[in-house]
């Protein structure tokens, strides 16, 4: 466990643990879709569950791994489909098990779950575990100020060179702006990449991170603005023949910002631009994956990404099978079962302009779930979540008490909301408290006795001082 100097207010521990999930693999890059709490590691099928394999599909099983499924669970892989649990339960990819063919997809469901899955890095790359404070940053608010002053001026700039101009000004107008658009977000790409890396590396403090992070996504808000306002002034022209010529390079270079910009990335600057209390940011890293976390006014943000599940070259293979959006929809049902099936409304469904970028989103029972799939890879490379705590089921509760304290801790799953409570041992009234998770402290217990924070990805301990007085549990 590190700490950074108390002044920045930058906690930061190191934590390591099982990933109770199966990785899910298509066309060699892992992508890990977590089961909701309960995997274990295993899947289970019984009372008439049954395993079909066909084409040259593999199975292998190792170090203790257990397969078995329940109430009717089928299982069936095709057309060389491998799937290769190892001890910690998780997928190995098709070379590392020795499987041959083409890639195949397993979706593993875990009974009583009642939660949706969650993209996670990749249970083979080296993990680095984080619980940042995002405190205001005069560096960072400065920053964020001047992208948005300058986006504005962009954006005016756009609109008075359009007014009143000829068809062949305005489609050159169009072309310098998305090209504009284009060269700035391959700098912002490779910006976001290098600070990732160099935080996992360590060369670089948290405060540094969360203020290069804070900033791409500003950036990219700015991005996004700028090619709506494109996009307005296409479809409010009286000559609309172009909008459509250029529909196709505004939808492709949407589908880079949007990865680039995320609910998690609105509170963290938020918090660093002093525009909102101080938050706690919950990082997971991984060679080119990571997960945010914040939890927020009862309302819990994630987003996920795993860089090495998006290519830039090869054959779409959603497009190969003639209906490029059923494939799409057909695959993310097959990844979220539980979202898909308590879906409030029917999930929407786009690909950006002729990439191989699908979005799906879906508003489900606890909250909302957006994903975007390389059809390349078949694989999701980039999630959000935005979810109601109080909606979700609790995973596991763990519970101490001393002769002052009580402590309940209520976990929902790994790299998901949990919930810490204290109160005081006989009367049960609620205590304010110092939290800490594995030595770091991250909250307190307030008036209300309560403090949410996100799970850590393997076992943790939880401990909650007050005054001299301490308890604490481990979990999960």
């Amino acid at each position: 466990m590190t700490r950074s100097p108390p002044a920045a207010r930058w906690l930061v521990p190191l934590a390591a643990g099982l990933l109770l999930a199966a990785v899910l693999v298509v066309a060699g890059p892992v992508a890990a879709l977590q089961s909701a709490p309960g995997a274990g590691g295993n899947l289970a099928m019984r009372d008439g569950g049954n395993l079909a394999m066909s084409d040259g599909g593999n199975l292998a099983m190792s170090d203790g791994g257990n397969l078995a499924m329940r109430d009717g669970g089928n299982l069936a892989m095709r057309d060389g489909g491998n799937l290769a649990p190892s001890v910690t339960g998780t997928q190995a990819t098709a070379a590392a098990a020795g499987l041959p063919g083409p890639p195949g997809a397993v979706d593993t469901v875990t009974p009583g779950t009642n939660q949706t899955n969650s993209l996670m890095p990749p249970t083979d790359a080296q993990v680095r575990e984080t619980y940042v404070t995002a405190d205001i940053d005069v560096a960072a608010a400065t920053g964020s100020s001047a992208e948005r002053l300058h986006g504005r001026f962009e954006r005016a700039t756009f609109r008075r060179a359009w007014t009143g101009e000829a068809e062949s000004v305005q489609r050159r107008l169009v072309r310098s702006e998305l090209a504009a658009v284009r060269e700035r977000l391959d700098r912002l790409e490779t910006r976001a990449q290098t600070a990732l890396a160099a935080f996992q590396a360590g060369t670089v403090s948290a405060s540094t991170f969360l203020r290069r992070a804070g900033l791409v996504h500003v950036q990219a808000t700015q991005l996004s603005r700028r090619l709506n306002t494109v996009d307005q002034q296409l479809s409010i022209s009286t000559r609309p023949p172009y909008i459509t010529a250029y529909q196709t390079p505004l939808d492709n270079a949407r589908s880079r910002v949007n990865t680039l910009r995320n609910p998690v990335g609105a509170v963290l600057n938020g918090s660093l631009s002093g525009g909102r209390d101080p938050t706690d940011v919950y990082l997971l890293l991984g060679s080119d994956a990571y997960v945010m976390g914040t939890s927020v006014a009862g309302e819990f943000s994630r987003v996920a990404q795993v860089a090495e599940n998006r290519v830039t070259t090869g054959t779409d293979q959603f497009e190969a099978t003639g209906d490029r959006i059923v494939a799409a929809l057909t695959r993310f049902r097959t990844l979220y079962p539980w979202a898909d099936a308590n879906a409030i409304r029917t999930p929407s469904i786009n690909r950006f302009g002729n990439t191989s970028v699908y979005r799906v989103g879906v508003v489900h029972a606890h909250g909302e779930l957006t994903t975007y799939t390389d059809g390349r890879t078949r694989n999701v490379f980039h999630e959000v979540q935005v979810l109601r705590q109080e909606s979700l089921p609790v995973a596991s509760t763990v519970r101490n008490e001393t002769d002052a304290l009580v402590l309940t801790v209520n976990a929902t799953g790994p790299t998901r909301p949990m919930r810490i409570e204290l109160d005081q041992a006989g009367t049960m009234a609620p205590l304010d408290g110092v939290v800490r998770v594995d030595g770091t402290v991250v909250g307190r217990t307030g008036e209300s006795g309560t403090f949410w924070t996100v799970q850590p990805r393997g076992q943790f301990t939880v401990n909650v001082t007050v005054d001299t007085d301490s308890v604490a549990v481990t979990g999960p």
